[in-house]
């Protein structure tokens, strides 16, 4: 039925929904293999979208029942990423980035694109039309290039 929401009852029910969540993406990871891992890394060519990573979270992790648990992921990683920001954590090599500044940075985006997605919000319009709304507040010679 459209626009119903499941409710949770207890703090139990939100606690085992959410535990069985985890368990389903635990099981997802485990079925990944070297192929698909090869094919991600594929895609990752340095030329590399926000609709394309929007497009890319929403076919691996859309979830709109968990966005509570989305907003609460995402505040975490900022958490996290303050933390590496203040330890001067930054990755000394691309591959090593374990709790770095690049990983936390990437967790924030990731959580922020799920939001978008539920949402439905194209932030490639949203940051044209912000970038528009910004200069006109803060003129700057460095103009937003759309289609970039």
């Amino acid at each position: 039925m459209a626009g119903t929401r499941k409710t949770v009852s207890a703090p139990t029910d939100y606690l085992s929904g959410l535990f069985l969540y985890i368990f389903q993406q635990c099981d997802k990871i485990k079925q990944l293999d070297k192929l698909e891992f090869d094919e991600v890394k594929n895609y990752m060519d340095g030329n590399t979208t926000i609709k394309y990573l929007q497009k890319y979270i929403k076919e691996k992790d859309y979830h709109p029942e968990l966005l509570k648990d989305y907003f609460l992921k995402l505040s975490e990683e900022v958490g996290e990423l303050s933390r590496a920001m203040r330890k001067g954590l930054k990755a000394q090599n691309s591959t090593d980035i374990l709790g770095t500044v690049d990983e936390e940075l990437w967790d924030v985006i990731y959580y922020a694109l799920a939001i978008a997605n539920i949402y439905d919000i194209d932030i490639e319009q949203v940051a044209k039309v912000k970038s528009e709304m910004n200069e006109s507040r803060y003129p700057s010679k460095v103009k937003f290039e759309e289609g970039r």
